[in-house]
């Protein structure tokens, strides 16, 4: 029975780290991108119950223990970009300078959610200095998309499709530009999901978090249930002062502060992710699919 139970929940676990690499965008596949901080706990739960529980002289033994390490390091290779221990890809700023420093506030409030004033009350204690700001306080301009996709999900989208197209032309077209760019927003998406590597891979931005921390804003009232949907990208011009989940404010998302200073000169070596043909070839049948185009982004 013992032998059973493992054998099954080895299995499970095996299929839910595969099924992600396929590029089917039905909310039922896409939907084991996100859990990957929770599946890796259950993997190494699983592992030490495997290597007490089985009969080890058995080679069926030794299959599930290591079929269960093969899904663990399949997994840690996907967040462990995203702990402390991994190479920062955004430098952090040495200087906090008020004419090119600034903080955006990210927050998806929650359609039904009625407490403004608890927002209110962080705008003011955080003084974030960008709304729909274009220009900072020195004079240089810098580009600004906001974005909120509709998720893959059994209520709202059956496919990803449409979310993966407003990243990639996005994406698409804020490589073009050498100017400054901040993409932000509840992408409805995980920091490490394929299709957000192929946006950060696509834009040429970078992800101030890799290096740093999760910073999982979604769920709010799930504790175990978690995962960082919104995000902030930006160009190499940018170095980090902060980046921090702020309190509770009524929405099943935490808010998301980040500062940034404008400082070219230090941030000119800080490499993104690049793509190779087989993502120009994935990025370009994703846009295809929804018939869009670079030139719909504004």
């Amino acid at each position: 029975m013992i032998l059973l139970t493992l054998s099954v929940f080895t299995i499970t676990i095996a299929v839910a780290t595969l099924l992600p690499l396929w590029r089917n965008p039905h909310w039922s596949v896409r939907i084991f991108d996100f859990p990957r901080l929770q599946l890796t706990i259950l993997v190494v739960l699983l592992v030490i119950a495997q290597l007490f529980l089985l009969d080890l002289n058995r080679p069926l033994s030794w299959v599930l223990i290591l079929v269960a390490v093969g899904a663990l390091g399949a997994q840690l290779w996907w967040i462990l970009p995203y702990t402390a221990i991994w190479p920062k890809e955004v430098k952090d700023a040495p200087t906090t300078s008020p004419e090119r420093a600034f903080a955006i506030l990210t927050s998806n409030v929650l359609t039904h959610n009625r407490n403004a004033e608890a927002l209110l009350a962080l705008v003011e204690e955080q003084v974030p200095s960008m709304h729909a700001l274009v220009e900072l306080n020195s004079g240089e301009r810098v580009r600004v998309h906001f974005v909120h996709p509709a998720p893959p999900s059994p209520t709202e989208n059956d496919e990803s499709t449409e979310r993966d197209a407003e990243l990639v032309i996005v994406g698409r077209r804020v490589a073009e530009s050498d100017e400054p760019v901040i993409v932000t927003g509840d992408l409805n998406d995980v920091a490490w999901s394929a299709t957000t590597r192929l946006f950060r891979k696509v834009s040429g931005l970078l992800d101030p978090r890799v290096g740093r921390g999760f910073y999982s804003t979604f769920h709010a009232d799930y504790r175990l249930l978690r995962w960082p949907l919104d995000h902030l990208f930006h160009s190499h011009h940018f170095t980090l002062a902060s980046i921090t989940r702020l309190p509770y404010i009524g929405s099943d998302h935490f808010p998301l502060l980040t500062r940034v200073v404008f400082a070219p000169t230090r941030g000119q070596n800080q490499e993104p992710l690049r793509p190779d043909d087989d993502d120009r070839s994935w990025a370009q049948e994703i846009a295809q699919s929804e018939s869009a185009t670079k030139e719909d982004v504004p």
